[in-house]
């Protein structure tokens, strides 16, 4: 299951609790709840099956969404990547902004180019790089279940002790790459927030790195 998916069972939990609470309070309402929760159920369904949950995330989409914590989650791949060698060709930071562009399923994020086979093995530090970043500035990462679960599928092939251990080690070089280039990551932060295009920011990172911005975040 999903990070949509996990999404759409809370939405549906979250409806089937108030249908409950409500009832007692209004019993003559109650068959035009309980149809709209059959209804929700059905449409959640479809959008799973047929959709692959893409009607959910834009739905969700609309909820107020905490902008700041996606654009730093979202630098962080963006940076990593720069490091990395990885190609950039897009970023949005919202899922209606993504379905807009063509990106099915909407979801925010950074889009990457062919990666080089090369970098493969270390593509794990690329995926845990959001959840590393959003956890300096915030202490916490609320978002990343998707990342997790991309770096998992490329350990698959570890026994799962090796895998966490490799995974924990990802996530330490994520955290040690962020650190080691915070202030370019915090003048990413600030042209991302900006919508600024993937060639402005990447042109503000050759500049920053040329300058000789490295130096270290503040302790968490």
């Amino acid at each position: 299951m999903d990070e949509r998916q996990i999404n759409g069972v809370a939405v549906v939990v979250f409806g089937l609790t108030v249908t409950a609470l409500l009832a007692p309070l209004f019993p003559w309402f109650t068959g035009v709840i309980a149809g709209g929760t059959f209804l929700l159920l059905g449409l959640a369904t479809a959008d799973a099956w047929v959709w692959q949950s893409q009607g959910l995330t834009l739905l969700l989409g609309l909820w107020p969404v905490p902008r700041e914590r996606v654009v730093h989650h979202e630098a962080g791949h963006f940076l990593v990547a720069h490091l990395m060698g990885i190609p950039i060709e897009d970023y949005t930071l919202n899922p209606w902004s993504s379905w807009r562009r063509g990106y099915p399923p909407g979801e925010a994020g950074v889009r990457f180019g062919a990666i080089p086979p090369a970098l493969l093995p270390r593509c794990p530090v690329l995926w845990l790089a959001g959840i590393a970043a959003e956890s300096w500035v915030f202490g916490q990462a609320l978002g990343g279940a998707t990342d997790r679960h991309q770096a998992g599928a490329l350990l698959a092939s570890f026994p799962p002790t090796e895998r966490e251990w490799r995974l924990r080690a990802a996530y330490r070089e994520a955290q040690q790459l962020l650190q080691n280039h915070w202030p370019t990551y915090l003048t990413l932060v600030t042209a991302m927030t900006q919508n600024q295009s993937v060639t402005d920011c990447l042109t503000l990172l050759a500049t920053a790195r040329l300058n000789g911005s490295t130096a270290g975040a503040p302790d968490s």
